[in-house]
C-alpha cells in the first residue's frame, strides 16, 4: 500500500475506509435532500501577492499541508458498508494561469473571473482532494491566490492552521530549507470521530445531551424577518448587506461589553435578539450557533470539521432593559458553550422520540455567527498578502444570517440572505434597525 508521510517524515496510512464524524453525516445528509446545497458549503480565500512569488515552492508548502492533515486527503463515499470517509495519498496541485498576455486593462477582470469560478465550482465529495488551490499571474510582480476548502472536511477554526503551516513551510522551500519537518505531530482528525462517537455513554455526555432535549424539547421556530416571497424548495442563492460600524460604534459596542461584563460578540447577538423582538414581533427569539467544539479533544492543531450548531432561545421580551437582555444572552451563551459537545444530529434522535421531533429542523434557519478579528495570516517570503475584496460566491447556507467579524478596530456585520426569500430593500431596512438598535443598546449613562 502506498504510504503518505507527516511533516515529520513518519508514515501514515494512505487509504482506507473511516466512519464519518456526527457532524459530517449531517451534512451529508443535507446534500443527498439538496444536492444544489454543497457548493454553498465551498469555504475560500482569496489574496492579493505584491511582490515574488515561487510557484514550486507554494505547491511544496501545499503538499505538506495535504500530507499532514488527512482531512486534507479524505473523499466521502457510499460503499457497502455504509457511508464512510476514504482517506488516500490524493494531491492538491496548484493550478497556475497567466493573463499577461491580455491587453493592461483586461488583465484583473479576467484574473478576477478565474478565481470567481475556482471559488464557486462544486466539489465531488467522492474525490479526493476536497480542497483546491489557484495561483494567477497578473503582471511580473502582482499576482491573485485562492484556496478553497470543502466544509465537509474544514471549519472556521481551521484556517488559522493552514495559513501558519503554508506559511512555515513556504518559508522553508524559498530558503532552502525545504526538508524541513514540523517537529510535532498533529492527531488525525479520525482520533476525533472515534473519540466522539466513544463519548456517547459517559456520564457528561449524558447530562448535557440532557440538557438541549428538555432545553429544545417545546422550541418555536427560527425568529425570522417576514419573507417577501415564497419559494420551496430552497435554491441556496444568496447575497449579503454589509454594515461598517465605523471606529467610533465598534468602541461603543466594546465599551459596553465591559461596563455589562459580557463580550463583544454577546453585545451584538443582543442587538439581534432585539432586533427581531422590536421590529419583527418575536418575543423568544431562536436562532442558530455553530460552536467550535474543541475543547476537551486535544486538536487545536488539526484541520477538520469539528463545529457542533446548536439552536438557542433568548427571551427578549422578558428583558426590556439592556442590563437584563445582556445578562439573559450572556446566559444562553454560556449555558450552549458549557454543553457544545453533543453533536445535534444526536439531540435530534432524541427528539425524534418526542412530539418536539418534528419541529426542531425550523430552529435552525437563521444564524448568528461570530468569526472574531479578522487579520490576513498568510505570510509568503518575499511577497506582500492581502484580502483581495468582493469576493462573494452568491451562494448561502441559511434563510438568514448576522455574521460579524472585526478589521483592525472595526467592527463588521454582514446580513446574509436567501434572494429567493427576500428583497434587498427589505435586508437594508433590517439592516438599519439593527444599527439604530445597536447604538441604544451601548449608550452607557453618562461618566461611564
Amino acid at each position: 500500500m502506498k504510504r503518505a508521510r507527516r511533516l515529520d517524515g513518519t508514515a501514515v496510512p494512505a487509504d482506507g475506509p473511516a466512519l464519518l464524524s456526527y457532524g459530517q453525516e449531517q451534512l451529508w445528509a443535507l446534500f443527498r435532500y439538496f444536492p444544489d446545497s454543497s457548493s454553498s458549503y465551498n469555504m475560500s480565500r482569496v489574496y492579493r501577492l505584491d511582490g515574488e512569488v515561487d510557484a514550486q515552492a507554494l505547491q511544496f508548502a501545499i503538499d505538506e499541508l495535504v500530507d499532514r492533515h488527512e482531512s486534507l486527503r479524505t473523499a466521502v463515499r457510499e460503499t457497502g458498508d455504509g457511508l464512510r470517509r476514504v482517506i488516500s495519498g490524493a494531491r492538491a496541485e496548484l493550478c497556475v494561469e497567466d493573463v499577461r498576455h491580455l491587453p493592461d486593462d483586461q488583465r484583473y477582470e479576467s484574473a478576477r473571473l478565474l478565481c470567481r469560478n475556482a471559488v464557486a465550482r462544486e466539489f465531488e465529495l467522492e474525490h479526493a482532494p476536497l480542497m483546491r488551490a489557484l495561483l494567477v499571474r497578473m503582471a511580473d510582480s502582482r499576482w491573485l491566490f485562492v484556496l478553497v476548502v470543502h466544509h465537509i472536511v474544514c471549519d472556521g477554526w481551521s484556517w488559522a492552521i493552514i495559513h501558519r503551516e503554508l506559511s512555515a513551510a513556504y518559508g522553508a522551500a524559498v530558503s532552502g530549507r525545504a526538508d524541513a519537518r514540523a517537529a510535532r505531530l498533529v492527531r488525525p482528525y479520525s482520533a476525533f470521530v472515534t473519540q466522539q462517537r466513544g463519548r456517547r455513554q459517559d456520564a457528561e455526555f449524558r447530562r448535557s445531551l440532557g440538557f438541549w432535549v428538555d432545553y429544545l424539547r417545546d422550541i418555536p421556530p427560527a425568529s425570522s424577518i417576514p419573507e417577501d416571497k415564497e419559494m420551496d424548495p430552497p435554491n441556496f442563492l444568496g447575497d449579503s448587506h454589509v454594515v461598517r460600524l465605523g471606529e467610533k460604534s465598534s468602541d461603543a459596542v466594546r465599551r459596553a461589553a465591559v461596563h455589562h461584563g459580557v463580550t463583544a460578540p454577546t453585545v451584538l447577538l443582543a442587538a439581534f435578539a432585539r432586533l427581531m423582538q422590536e421590529e419583527y414581533g418575536h418575543d423568544e427569539v431562536v436562532l442558530a450557533l455553530p460552536l467550535a467544539n474543541r475543547i476537551g479533544y486535544g486538536m487545536d492543531d488539526t484541520v477538520g470539521y469539528f463545529v457542533n450548531t446548536h439552536a438557542i432561545r433568548i427571551r427578549a421580551a422578558e428583558n426590556p432593559g439592556a442590563a437584563g437582555l445582556m445578562a439573559e444572552t450572556g446566559r444562553q451563551l454560556a449555558d450552549a458553550f458549557r454543553h457544545q459537545e453533543v453533536p445535534p444530529m444526536v439531540v435530534e434522535e432524541e427528539l425524534l422520540k418526542t412530539s418536539a421531533g418534528d419541529q426542531i429542523a425550523l430552529a435552525f434557519q437563521t444564524m448568528f455567527v461570530s468569526l472574531g478579528q479578522q487579520r490576513v495570516a498568510l505570510e509568503l517570503d518575499g511577497a506582500e498578502v492581502s484580502f483581495e475584496p468582493g469576493f462573494r460566491t452568491g451562494r448561502t447556507k441559511n434563510d438568514l444570517a448576522l455574521i460579524t467579524y472585526e478589521v483592525d478596530r472595526e467592527i463588521v456585520c454582514h446580513f446574509e440572505y436567501r434572494t429567493d426569500l427576500y428583497e434587498e430593500g427589505t435586508i437594508a431596512g433590517a439592516a438599519e434597525a439593527y444599527r439604530r438598535i445597536l447604538a441604544g443598546l451601548t449608550r452607557l449613562p453618562a461618566g461611564e
